[in-house]
């Protein structure tokens, strides 16, 4: 009996194993807060139990009742008949996790393997009890609340290590500021807002190079923690600029990175609906965003988009200097654009400087107009740093887009493909039908999953997008039957031809469809890639 409780809970603890990491996967794309994981499991419908847990609990039940006998031979006889729906259970969540490869695999950093051993603690706490107590009801109602419950777990797991890791991140905070301080002559971008950030801040960084020592951060680094770790890790005395992207999902956000890094220019790209799970309304977003400029420093400038409604209504801080940025016409623009020509090998515009009336003409290979107010602030910024128009125009005229973000590439089939699959968002995801819509080419096509994190708005601004969609394009593929649905519904209110758009389960489902009907000279747009933890 003592070896059936001792292989009964072996067999669990595998499972779990198993099944844990899984569990750490989607709570490190939720960025490890836990009201981020439950507002997924809620909009993706997580089952309580999964059809694998159910297997698995029926081979333990039949391995483990019929010992309640106290006969030997039916106890043995159970356990091997029980055993294969074990084993079975383990193999049908294996071809639930691998049958759709992860886009972005889980990364085992310390912080995980931290809390994959304290999760690994606690379980083996629970079967201690179990296997010390000869009771089989607690050895069964043990194994089964750990299957069942697994991601409960690495919450406890998470909700134990706070203060260790309290307690890392101050030593990683102190060793930022340190390496700050050690460079007093710094010049400090922050760069934010709701669309278009990282763009801008690419844009910057490009523009700035051509005269400056310059440093950003790297791909999404756009928490507090990624600022400091791109400070700890990349930052020397040698750097004249450093431009930190600041992103931010729930007030204070933008606060904290901006009391670390103290930033002496301050620019916003746009604000919009975005982010709405966590923010609720666009006034708190509006207010998030607005931390940048009150916490730029007191002698330091801030750009001022006037082009986006939300930025030039915001009540901007006193004593700080303003430079105010945005179509021609407008009076209060200190730089302002006109003569925009958009094709789809680039774009042409010229800029006016009212500050010592000149007038300069650039060219970029970026695509689409909505790209000409994220150069616009970055050119600002520029000429206000001494960068020659004859700089920027260089830069402007080598630089080609970031990746997944309108990049435009020949696919092997022979059609063009333009990728917007980084994040979309309903002012990002307009632009790109926009683009799409002027391309040369014959059949105008999309794949997407749509947008998400936009609360109570996302069934709304989704079926817009499907409004847009019919517009601008002749074929729709669809990627999730489920969280498209108001897509399909905004398909219907323009009466796009049934026969020309289809919803299926995965991305990998969609290419294989788009690849079968897409000819050369057809073009394909790709907008958003949803992470795993949005499969159907």
């Amino acid at each position: 009996m003592i070896a059936l409780y001792a292989l009964t809970l072996f067999i669990g603890l595998s499972y779990y194993i198993f099944k844990v990491r899984f569990d750490l996967h989607m709570f490190q794309q939720n960025s490890y807060r836990p009201e981020r994981y439950f507002r997924w499991m809620n909009q993706t419908h997580q089952p309580l139990v999964r059809k694998s847990d159910w297997m698995f609990l029926i081979g333990l039940s039949i391995s483990c009742f019929p010992a309640l006998s106290g006969n030997p031979l039916l106890t043995w006889i159970g356990f091997v008949l029980g055993l294969p729906f074990m084993a079975l259970s383990v193999l049908m969540f294996h071809v639930k996790v691998t049958w759709q490869p992860a886009k972005k695999k889980l990364t085992w950093t310390p912080r995980v393997k931290r809390m994959f051993i304290t999760a690994f603690i606690w379980l083996n706490i629970l079967y201690a009890f179990a296997f010390i107590s000869h009771s089989l009801w607690f050895i069964w109602v043990s194994v089964a609340f750990s299957i069942i419950y697994s991601w409960a777990f690495i919450l406890i797991a998470n909700l134990t290590n706070t203060p260790i890791e309290q307690g890392i991140n101050h030593h990683y905070y102190s060793d930022a500021q340190k390496r700050l301080t050690q460079n007093p002559n710094l010049i400090v971008i922050g760069v934010t807002g709701s669309y278009g950030k990282t763009s801008v801040k690419n844009v910057l960084y490009q523009l700035l190079s051509q005269k400056y020592n310059v440093l950003m951060t790297p791909e999404s680094y756009n928490t507090l923690l990624g600022v400091i770790r791109t400070i700890r890790e990349k930052l020397n005395p040698t750097h004249d600029i450093f431009i930190v992207e600041m992103g931010a999902k729930q007030e204070g956000d933008i606060s904290e990175i901006c009391k670390l890094v103290n930033p002496q220019i301050g620019l916003i790209t746009s604000i919009g609906p975005q982010h709405l799970e966590s923010f609720k309304t666009l006034e708190n977003v509006i207010k998030t965003k607005g931390e940048l400029f009150r916490n730029t420093r007191p002698e330091g400038t801030i750009f001022v988009n006037l082009n986006d409604d939300n930025i030039r209504n915001m009540s901007l801080p006193k004593g700080l200097k303003s430079i105010f940025f945005g179509n021609n016409t407008q009076k209060k623009a200190q730089y302002g654009v006109s003569d925009i020509h958009v094709t789809d090998e680039g774009t042409a515009f010229t800029i006016f400087n009212k500050n010592d009336k000149r007038k300069e003409s650039f060219k970029t290979r970026l695509l689409g107009a909505h790209n000409i107010d994220n150069m616009l602030g970055s050119i600002a910024i520029a000429m206000e740093l001494g960068v020659s128009e004859a700089q920027i125009n260089r830069a402007l005229y080598d630089m080609y887009p970031v990746e997944h973000r309108l990049s435009c590439k020949k696919s092997p089939y022979g059609y063009t493909l333009i990728d917007d699959a980084f994040n979309s968002n309903p002012v990002g995801s307009k632009n790109a039908l926009e683009v799409l819509k002027h391309m040369k080419g014959n059949r105008k096509i999309i794949l997407t999953p749509g947008m998400i994190e936009l609360g109570e708005q996302q069934f709304e601004l989704n079926e817009k997008f499907g409004e847009y969609m019919a517009d601008a394009c002749d074929y729709v593929v669809l990627v999730g039957k489920k969280q498209t649905e108001p897509i399909q519904q905004g398909l219907k209110n323009k009466k796009f031809p049934r026969e020309k758009w289809i919803a299926v389960q995965n991305l990998a489902e969609g290419f294989k469809a788009v690849n079968e009907f897409a000819k050369p000279g057809d073009v394909l747009l790709i907008e958003n890639d949803l992470p795993d933890s949005f499969n159907e």
